[in-house]
């Protein structure tokens, strides 16, 4: 099987980029056609310690870390297809 070439794209997955609700990774599709992970949300010791830390509940840090992906994957999303116009002579 042939491996397709790394894609002159600005990201090496193709949109819609999507978060993950339950562990906060973010995915994109491959170019096989299947799910990409892209990125993986941290920051959990942050969130959560003490010291120059939050202090957060693992509740709270959670949902903190969720919102976080759901921004990134539509700022992904959004720059993707401000880039694509941006080809097509739109930008």
């Amino acid at each position: 099987m042939e491996r397709p070439k790394l894609p002159d794209l600005p990201t090496f997955a193709r949109p819609p980029f999507r978060a993950c609700e339950r562990t906060g990774k973010i995915w994109g599709i491959d170019e096989f056609g299947g799910p990409c992970m892209v990125a993986d949300i941290r920051g959990w010791g942050y969130l959560t310690g003490l010291g120059q830390a939050l202090g957060l509940d693992q509740k709270t840090a959670f949902d903190a870390q969720i919102k976080t992906a759901q921004f990134i994957a539509d700022a992904m999303n959004e720059a993707y297809a401000r880039a694509a116009g941006q080809e097509k002579g739109g930008g």
